[in-house]
C-alpha cells in the first residue's frame, strides 16, 4: 500500500502563486450551450509549455464539415488571439498520402481562459461564448472518485504537504452529497455535493490516525476527469491554502499516467470509520453553508 503523507518545506513557492497558476487541460473542448448537439461543433486543446493548438470541427454554410486550425502563445497561461486557418485537401479514408493544405481564413479567434477547465471564445462573425472541458466519462456520482489520488497542499509561509489517498468502497454520505467514498485505511472520506452552496464541488476530511472521530484535515475542490485544484484547511484553524490533486490509478486498477499497470488490491479495509467520517462531512458542510 501506498504510505499517505509526507510533509516538506519548499519555500521558493509562493502559494498566491500558485492559486492562480494553471495550464489549459488538453482534450476535448465544446460550447457550453450547444451539448444539445446543435450545431454539433466542438475544439480539441492541447496546451504544452504555453504553446496552445486548437483544431476546431465545424461546419460550412453549405452544411459540409469543415476544420480549422490555431495556434498560439498563451498570454500569461490565460489569453491567445491568432488567426483561425481553414485546411483542406488532406487524406481522406482509404486514401494515398495527400497533404492538407491552408485555404485561406475567415478571421482571428480570440480565446480567454478562467481556470483549466473554463473559458471563453470569440470565433469570426460571433459574440463570446462560454466553453468548457468536456467532462463524459465521470459525474456527480460517489463511484467518479475512486481510484488512487495525490493531493500537494500548501500555506502562505510555502509549507506543503502531500499525501495519497486511495478510495476504494462506497457508503451513504451526508445531507449534502451524493455518497460518500471511503479510503483502503478508513481516514479518508469525499463526497460529491449536490446541494448548498458549494453544489457542484467535492468535499473530503481525513481523520487522524489512531482514533475514530478526530478530523484533521477538510479539503474543497472542484475536478474534471483526472485533475482537481481548491483549497484545505485544518480544524486547529492554524492552516489553509490551495490544494491540487492527481487521479494516479482508476478503480480498474489503470494507471492514469503513461505505461504502467497494476493489478488492485483486493484485501480488506483496515479500519471502519464510517460513522465518524459522514458526521464529520455533514458538520463541515453545515458550517459553510452560513459564511
Amino acid at each position: 500500500m501506498f504510505k499517505p503523507k509526507h510533509a516538506i518545506a519548499w519555500a521558493a513557492v509562493a502559494l498566491t502563486g500558485m492559486a492562480h497558476a494553471y495550464v489549459p487541460q488538453g482534450g476535448t473542448w465544446i460550447v457550453s450551450d450547444e451539448l444539445n448537439g446543435r450545431p454539433g461543433r466542438g475544439f480539441a486543446i492541447d496546451v504544452q509549455n504555453d504553446v496552445l493548438v486548437m483544431q476546431v470541427y465545424a461546419y460550412e454554410s453549405s452544411g459540409q464539415p469543415t476544420f480549422y486550425m490555431a495556434t498560439g502563445r498563451l498570454d500569461d497561461n490565460s489569453e491567445l488571439t491568432t488567426r483561425l486557418g481553414r485546411y483542406e485537401g488532406g487524406r481522406f479514408l482509404g486514401s494515398g498520402d495527400r497533404s492538407g493544405v491552408e485555404r485561406g481564413s475567415p478571421g482571428n479567434v480570440r480565446i480567454r481562459f478562467v481556470s483549466g477547465t473554463l473559458g471563453y471564445i470569440t470565433l469570426p462573425g460571433e459574440g463570446e461564448k462560454e466553453i468548457k472541458r468536456y467532462q463524459f466519462g465521470y459525474d456527480n456520482s460517489p463511484a467518479s472518485l475512486l481510484g488512487l489520488w495525490s493531493l500537494v497542499y500548501g500555506d502562505s509561509n510555502g509549507n506543503i504537504e502531500t499525501e495519497t489517498m486511495q478510495l476504494t468502497r462506497i457508503t451513504g454520505g451526508s445531507s449534502f452529497g451524493s455518497g460518500m467514498t471511503v479510503s483502503y485505511d478508513g481516514l479518508f472520506a469525499c463526497e460529491q455535493i449536490i446541494r448548498g452552496v458549494d453544489a457542484g464541488k467535492t468535499q473530503c476530511v481525513k481523520m487522524r490516525s489512531g482514533t475514530s472521530s478526530e478530523t484533521v484535515r477538510g479539503f474543497w475542490f472542484n475536478f474534471s476527469v483526472n485533475q482537481a485544484e481548491g483549497d484545505w484547511s485544518n480544524t486547529r484553524g492554524s492552516g489553509t491554502g490551495a490544494l491540487y490533486a492527481n487521479r494516479l490509478m482508476q478503480n480498474s486498477g489503470r494507471i492514469t499516467g503513461l505505461l504502467r499497470k497494476v493489478t488492485p488490491d483486493t484485501g480488506s479495509e483496515q479500519n471502519s470509520n464510517d460513522d465518524a467520517l459522514r458526521a464529520a462531512l455533514e458538520a463541515q458542510a453545515s458550517a459553510r453553508q452560513s459564511r
